[in-house]
Protein backbone atom coordinates (compact mmCIF):
# COMPACT_ATOMS: atom_id res chain seq x y z
CA UNK A 1 0.00 0.00 0.00
CA UNK A 2 1.36 3.40 -0.83
CA UNK A 3 1.03 6.41 1.16
CA UNK A 4 -1.65 7.69 -1.21
CA UNK A 5 -3.78 4.51 -0.93
CA UNK A 6 -3.42 4.75 2.66
CA UNK A 7 -4.85 8.08 2.77
CA UNK A 8 -7.35 7.23 -0.28
CA UNK A 9 -8.39 3.82 1.80
CA UNK A 10 -8.89 6.33 5.35
CA UNK A 11 -11.23 9.23 3.68
CA UNK A 12 -13.14 6.24 1.19
CA UNK A 13 -16.77 6.04 2.28
CA UNK A 14 -17.09 2.94 0.60
CA UNK A 15 -14.63 1.00 2.93
CA UNK A 16 -17.16 1.90 5.85
CA UNK A 17 -19.30 -1.33 4.77
CA UNK A 18 -16.04 -3.28 4.64
CA UNK A 19 -16.08 -5.83 7.79
CA UNK A 20 -12.65 -8.11 7.51
CA UNK A 21 -9.83 -5.63 6.31
CA UNK A 22 -6.27 -7.36 5.36
CA UNK A 23 -3.39 -4.44 4.34
CA UNK A 24 0.17 -4.78 3.58
CA UNK A 25 1.57 -1.72 5.55
CA UNK A 26 5.06 -2.58 5.47
CA UNK A 27 6.26 0.11 2.81
CA UNK A 28 4.76 3.16 5.00
CA UNK A 29 6.50 5.05 7.15
CA UNK A 30 4.34 5.60 10.52
CA UNK A 31 3.39 9.22 9.82
CA UNK A 32 2.08 8.03 6.38
CA UNK A 33 0.00 4.97 8.14
CA UNK A 34 -1.85 7.28 10.80
CA UNK A 35 -4.69 8.30 9.17
CA UNK A 36 -5.37 4.72 8.20
CA UNK A 37 -5.07 2.96 12.01
CA UNK A 38 -7.14 6.23 12.79
CA UNK A 39 -9.89 6.50 10.54
CA UNK A 40 -13.10 7.08 11.71
CA UNK A 41 -14.08 4.67 8.75
CA UNK A 42 -12.50 1.33 10.66
CA UNK A 43 -15.39 1.72 13.19
CA UNK A 44 -17.44 -1.00 11.40
CA UNK A 45 -14.10 -3.91 10.91
CA UNK A 46 -14.13 -7.12 12.69
CA UNK A 47 -11.62 -8.56 11.18
CA UNK A 48 -8.34 -6.69 10.74
CA UNK A 49 -5.35 -8.09 9.34
CA UNK A 50 -2.03 -6.15 9.00
CA UNK A 51 1.06 -7.24 7.62
CA UNK A 52 4.20 -5.57 8.71
CA UNK A 53 7.61 -4.74 8.07
CA UNK A 54 9.76 -7.58 9.04
CA UNK A 55 12.91 -7.21 9.81
CA UNK A 56 12.46 -3.71 10.00
CA UNK A 57 13.59 -2.15 13.65
CA UNK A 58 11.41 -0.79 15.76
CA UNK A 59 8.70 -0.99 12.86
CA UNK A 60 6.13 -3.23 14.93
CA UNK A 61 6.35 -1.65 18.17
CA UNK A 62 5.61 1.86 17.15
CA UNK A 63 2.50 0.67 14.50
CA UNK A 64 1.59 -1.51 17.39
CA UNK A 65 1.25 1.64 19.70
CA UNK A 66 -0.37 3.85 17.45
CA UNK A 67 -2.98 1.30 16.33
CA UNK A 68 -3.96 0.25 20.40
CA UNK A 69 -4.53 3.68 20.97
CA UNK A 70 -7.02 3.95 17.92
CA UNK A 71 -10.69 4.48 19.29
CA UNK A 72 -11.75 3.16 15.98
CA UNK A 73 -11.22 -0.22 16.84
CA UNK A 74 -13.71 -0.70 19.49
CA UNK A 75 -15.30 -3.67 17.09
CA UNK A 76 -12.53 -5.73 16.02
CA UNK A 77 -12.47 -9.01 17.44
CA UNK A 78 -10.15 -10.63 15.11
CA UNK A 79 -6.89 -9.05 14.86
CA UNK A 80 -3.61 -10.24 12.74
CA UNK A 81 -0.52 -8.58 13.15
CA UNK A 82 1.92 -11.50 11.54
CA UNK A 83 5.81 -10.38 10.32
CA UNK A 84 5.91 -7.30 12.70
CA UNK A 85 8.14 -6.55 15.58
CA UNK A 86 5.38 -6.69 18.42
CA UNK A 87 8.10 -7.67 20.78
CA UNK A 88 7.14 -7.30 24.37
CA UNK A 89 6.58 -3.86 24.34
CA UNK A 90 4.03 -4.26 21.64
CA UNK A 91 2.05 -6.97 23.87
CA UNK A 92 2.32 -4.82 26.66
CA UNK A 93 0.27 -1.94 24.28
CA UNK A 94 -2.00 -4.13 23.17
CA UNK A 95 -2.83 -5.94 26.57
CA UNK A 96 -3.35 -2.31 27.80
CA UNK A 97 -5.62 -0.96 25.01
CA UNK A 98 -9.19 0.15 26.61
CA UNK A 99 -10.31 -0.56 23.08
CA UNK A 100 -9.27 -4.16 22.44
CA UNK A 101 -11.47 -5.56 24.86
CA UNK A 102 -14.18 -7.00 22.58
CA UNK A 103 -10.88 -9.05 20.91
CA UNK A 104 -11.82 -12.65 20.29
CA UNK A 105 -8.99 -13.78 18.67
CA UNK A 106 -5.31 -12.37 18.23
CA UNK A 107 -2.15 -13.60 15.71
CA UNK A 108 1.13 -12.61 16.85
CA UNK A 109 2.90 -14.72 14.32
CA UNK A 110 6.43 -13.55 14.23
CA UNK A 111 8.04 -14.35 10.84
CA UNK A 112 11.83 -13.49 11.13
CA UNK A 113 10.94 -10.60 13.30
CA UNK A 114 13.84 -9.05 15.86
CA UNK A 115 11.72 -8.31 18.15
CA UNK A 116 10.23 -11.24 19.85
CA UNK A 117 7.76 -11.66 22.45
CA UNK A 118 9.46 -13.54 25.54
CA UNK A 119 7.61 -14.74 28.59
CA UNK A 120 7.41 -11.53 29.94
CA UNK A 121 5.47 -10.61 27.10
CA UNK A 122 3.12 -13.36 27.47
CA UNK A 123 2.64 -12.41 31.14
CA UNK A 124 1.56 -9.22 29.76
CA UNK A 125 -0.78 -10.50 27.07
CA UNK A 126 -2.09 -12.75 30.13
CA UNK A 127 -3.04 -9.89 32.22
CA UNK A 128 -5.09 -8.06 29.13
CA UNK A 129 -8.88 -7.43 29.59
CA UNK A 130 -9.50 -9.11 26.35
CA UNK A 131 -7.54 -12.65 27.28
CA UNK A 132 -10.06 -14.33 29.08
CA UNK A 133 -12.50 -14.06 26.21
CA UNK A 134 -9.97 -15.36 23.43
CA UNK A 135 -11.43 -17.90 21.54
CA UNK A 136 -7.78 -18.50 19.05
CA UNK A 137 -4.26 -17.58 19.80
CA UNK A 138 -1.40 -17.62 17.83
CA UNK A 139 1.91 -17.23 18.89
CA UNK A 140 3.91 -19.22 16.50
CA UNK A 141 7.29 -18.68 16.02
CA UNK A 142 7.86 -16.61 19.28
CA UNK A 143 10.32 -17.67 21.66
CA UNK A 144 8.11 -17.91 24.56
CA UNK A 145 9.97 -21.12 25.93
CA UNK A 146 8.52 -23.18 28.48
CA UNK A 147 8.19 -19.93 31.13
CA UNK A 148 5.62 -18.23 28.76
CA UNK A 149 3.66 -22.16 28.03
CA UNK A 150 3.16 -22.51 32.05
CA UNK A 151 2.13 -18.96 32.35
CA UNK A 152 -0.31 -19.49 28.98
CA UNK A 153 -1.58 -23.14 31.20
CA UNK A 154 -1.91 -21.41 34.18
CA UNK A 155 -3.49 -18.31 32.64
CA UNK A 156 -5.79 -19.88 29.70
CA UNK A 157 -9.14 -18.23 28.59
CA UNK A 158 -11.91 -20.73 29.75
CA UNK A 159 -13.16 -19.63 25.78
CA UNK A 160 -9.35 -20.90 24.04
CA UNK A 161 -10.49 -23.39 21.55
CA UNK A 162 -7.37 -22.77 19.46
CA UNK A 163 -3.77 -22.39 20.07
CA UNK A 164 -0.95 -22.33 17.94
CA UNK A 165 2.42 -22.37 19.37
CA UNK A 166 4.54 -23.80 16.65
CA UNK A 167 8.59 -23.27 16.90
CA UNK A 168 8.11 -21.64 20.48
CA UNK A 169 11.42 -23.09 22.10
CA UNK A 170 8.88 -25.49 24.57
CA UNK A 171 10.25 -27.98 26.51
CA UNK A 172 8.41 -31.30 27.66
CA UNK A 173 7.55 -29.45 30.40
CA UNK A 174 5.98 -26.59 29.20
CA UNK A 175 3.80 -28.79 26.77
CA UNK A 176 2.89 -30.90 29.99
CA UNK A 177 1.56 -27.77 31.86
CA UNK A 178 -0.55 -27.17 28.83
CA UNK A 179 -1.86 -30.42 28.23
CA UNK A 180 -3.06 -30.90 32.11
CA UNK A 181 -4.44 -27.44 32.70
CA UNK A 182 -7.62 -26.90 33.63
CA UNK A 183 -8.23 -24.47 31.12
Amino acid sequence: LSTYGARRLAESPLTEGIRRLKVNIAALALEDALPLLYSPRLKNRTDLDLLGGGNTLGFGRRYVAALASSPHLAGVTKLKLSTFNVGDEGVASLASSPYLRGLRGLDLNSGMSIHRITPNGVRELCSASFFPRLEWLSLNFQPISTGGAITLAQSASPTLESLHLVGCNITPGGAAALAESPH
